[in-house]
């Protein structure tokens, strides 16, 4: 009877306060009431471009709000945005400490320590990311990566072909899974994959350029070095950038196609970039040897010619 009068009394007495002990709990601080105002002008600074007051803003929210995983999520997305990795990872790791079941903060916090190059500390957030969300493209995207890093080429190729069960058009997982292939030396499995990347209305102009080069490196392994010089060619009108190495391979392929012209041009480009490009010089003096002679045939050169050696992978 006297709990029973007791919990009278305080209801009436919330009814007449207007409020109670229960909702009090759940009733932000004055403080909180300002953080989410200014997480909220940070949004609006944000998408003007206004990264530095996004910044300003949201720091105030953290030192106001420090309990409040979400500023110090949105906080770190503005630092990332910025260039400033070091201060996003502080803030990931608190937006992780405060609320652990947030797969992409996890996510985040694994992709900033990766391309930080930190890669001993992608493990813990990335496993972390995948517990609670096994799906997570670009999360296997990294952990294939750290697993071919680790040269533990059968795990990636099984994490690679995981991202094609989720989305089968992924010309990501496909490229890496065709240029694995061929790091075993199986340039029959590759050259399917990278022909259908290399005409995929999925894949960017970047994507169907890689998979070109790569395509004619498959055909340098098959010595199809007709299709290998064709295709590297092709390739180059893609390219964003060429080293010295990728012009001598072209060099390469196309002196053993017999396509001397592509091979000279190939030689002389991979040589302005480096005149001292030992292969390409190696090369180039059997080239002249070769013209010297007035040998037609490739195969003829002369024996005092040291043989040029064959790119990576040939």
């Amino acid at each position: 009877m006297l709990l029973r009068l007791f919990f009278a009394i305080m209801f009436t007495v919330s009814l007449q306060t207007g409020c109670t002990w229960v909702c009090g709990l759940d009733r932000p601080s004055t403080r909180d009431r300002e953080s989410l105002q200014l997480a909220e002008r940070a949004r609006k600074a944000e998408a003007d471009g206004d990264l530095s007051e996004a910044t300003h803003l949201l720091s105030q929210a953290a030192r106001n709000s420090p309990s409040n995983a979400d500023v110090h999520d949105q906080l770190a997305e503005v630092l990332l945005a910025r260039g400033q990795r070091d201060q996003a990872i502080v803030h990931l790791n608190e937006a992780v400490r405060l609320t652990p079941d947030n797969g992409d903060t996890w996510y985040r916090l694994a992709k900033a320590y990766f391309d930080r190059r930190d890669f001993d500390k992608v493990d813990h957030p990335l496993a972390q990311a995948l517990s609670y969300q096994p799906d997570h493209i670009n999360a296997l995207l990294i952990k294939a990566w750290l697993e071919e890093h680790r040269d533990a080429t059968q795990s990636a190729l099984a994490t690679y072909h995981r991202i094609l069960e989720i989305d089968m058009e992924n010309v990501d997982a496909r490229l890496r899974i065709a240029a694995l292939h061929l790091h075993l030396k199986q340039p029959r499995r590759a050259a399917p994959l990278l022909r259908a990347i290399s005409v995929c209305i999925h894949a960017t102009p970047a994507q169907q350029a890689d998979a070109f080069w790569v395509l004619g490196i498959a055909y340098g392994q098959l010595r199809r070095w007709e299709d290998a010089s064709q295709t590297l060619s092709q390739a180059i009108e893609k390219k964003p950038q060429m080293t010295g190495d990728d012009w001598y391979r072209l060099a390469f392929a196309s002196y053993k196609a017999e396509r001397m012209e592509t091979s000279r041009y190939a030689l002389r480009s991979a040589l302005r970039i480096d005149p001292r490009h030992a292969p390409s010089q190696q090369l180039a003096q059997m080239l002249n040897a070769i013209w010297n002679t007035n040998l037609h045939r490739v195969a003829d050169a002369s024996d005092e010619t040291q043989p040029a050696p064959a790119p990576p992978g040939w």
